[in-house]
């Protein structure tokens, strides 16, 4: 996967979370309690809520008697769950707060090119930038964009910035809560051009406005030309992963039920028939079948449930680069999605299969 992600053409723009003020690092959760702000690693936290999911998983299966039962296939669905809310905990934490902040400022860079336009317009009718930015802000109220004018035009009112400290002051400066680079450069372009006079600025921005549009164009284009392989991929990792992998769990399952049944029936005629030599030998029984050797089936739901989950990481990782350049919140964001609908789906065909084969099964060879 990484030798074709290589070869592709470079493709989306990321939005450095890392930038803004308010966002927390990845495998780190931050939050405030009164004015302190505290960050909690993520990483020791989430295996540790594993490793009890895991270990009391074990102590169930341990409760159940030999063979295949509900302690059994409860006891290895609840450690491979616990494997799984370890990934959850750690990646859900990891950008549930920056996908707020990123969604704004993709939000923002989508808006940008029709704001510019009109700033545009306004300056050209010879009206200062201050007073274009204040009808600017109006038109676009319901928009996130419009806050971005709203903090330029605080910082100017306030502190009596020029257009261009107002937004690039490293204090409070606009730019410092979208770190786009889109964002950024246009407005840097912007701000050098309003110092050298307004018709030289409005039509800068006109022209950043086609720029923009031209740019949104060929991601859309792009998006579409990856359509088809990002729906197979996402298919795959969503419903033919965990489908798959727990309907080979549940057959496995019921085979090792049919073989513990064939070797009580095969015992109980052994019992009955002791005259007949080869039968009552019991190196005979074992020569058919070395029920002891036959891997259990809460250790077999594990492995093919951690080799899932292995897929299902693999994938949105793999997504992430094709659908949004690699950028780290989509991947946890992908990640979260994945396993949690992933284990959901396991889990029913796991327990659906047990339960109908399980109970015909009791009822063929009911004593």
């Amino acid at each position: 996967m990484n030798s074709t992600l290589l070869s592709l053409p470079l493709q989306f723009g990321i939005v450095d979370i890392s930038l803004h003020p308010e966002a927390h690092p990845i495998g780190k959760y931050r939050f405030k309690i009164g004015k302190k702000v505290v960050e909690i690693p993520l990483l020791p936290v989430s295996i540790v809520m594993g490793l009890v999911f895991v270990l009391l998983g074990l102590w169930i299966a341990s409760l159940g008697e030999e063979g295949v039962n509900l302690f059994k296939l409860g006891g290895g669905l609840l450690a491979l769950w616990g494997i799984a809310s370890a990934l959850i905990f750690y990646s859900f934490f990891s950008y549930y707060k920056n996908f707020e902040i990123k969604s704004e400022i993709r939000e923002v860079e989508r808006q940008f090119d029709d704001a510019m336009f009109q700033l545009g317009h306004l300056l050209y009718t010879g009206q200062p930038i201050e007073k274009s930015l204040e009808r600017l802000k109006m038109s676009t109220g319901k928009l996130k964009i419009s806050k971005l004018f709203e903090r330029i035009l605080d910082n100017i009112r306030r502190f009596g910035f020029n257009f261009k400290k107002a937004i690039f002051d490293p204090r409070v400066g606009a730019a410092k809560f979208y770190p786009s680079y889109i964002i950024r450069n246009m407005l840097s372009i912007v701000a050098d051009s309003v110092e050298r006079g307004i018709t030289g600025a409005a039509k800068t921005m006109m022209a950043i406005g086609s720029y923009l549009k031209s740019v949104h164009s060929v991601e859309e284009y792009m998006k579409e030309t990856l359509d088809e392989t990002i729906s197979d991929m996402s298919f795959m990792m969503n419903l033919l992963a965990p489908i798959s992998c727990g309907i080979v769990v549940g057959l496995a399952t019921v085979m090792v039920m049919v073989l513990y049944h064939l070797v009580n029936i095969i015992a109980s005629i052994t019992g009955l028939s002791s005259s007949i030599t080869p039968l009552a030998d019991a190196s005979f029984l074992m020569g058919i079948v070395d029920i002891k050797k036959i891997v259990p089936a809460e250790a077999f739901l594990v492995i093919v449930g951690s080799y899932m989950l292995e897929v299902i990481v693999l994938l949105s990782g793999f997504l992430t680069t094709l659908e949004y350049g690699g950028d780290p919140i989509e991947k946890h964001r992908l990640i979260t999605k994945g396993v949690l609908f992933g284990m959901l789906i396991f889990t029913f065909c796991v327990l659906a299969i047990y339960f109908i084969f399980g109970s015909l099964i009791k009822l063929m060879w009911k004593p």
